[in-house]
């Protein structure tokens, strides 16, 4: 039988654990030919741990210009205390 819990998944006697991505979104020079700023989104670090990974993030968000939030395996944005789909 399996049991599920938030965060983790069990497969026998192994545990998968959710990852979680610390990413870095920065501005791109202005593009002179369209005027339009663009992003680039870098990925940091990666932690096993929820509450790491927001520490790491608050952390990130208070010594750099650039804006960093978390990513899971999903696809949803972390930010500011707020899942983003």
């Amino acid at each position: 039988m399996c049991s599920t819990t938030w965060g983790q998944v069990l497969y026998g006697m192994r545990v998968a654990r959710d990852m979680y991505r610390l990413m870095k979104s920065e501005l791109f020079p202005l593009d002179s030919m369209h005027g339009r700023r663009g992003y680039t989104q870098k990925e940091v670090a990666v932690y096993e741990d929820f509450d790491e990974a927001v520490n790491a993030c608050t952390r990130a968000n208070q010594g750099f210009e650039a804006r960093h939030y978390i990513l899971d395996e999903s696809g949803k944005e972390y930010y500011a205390g707020v899942w983003i789909d």
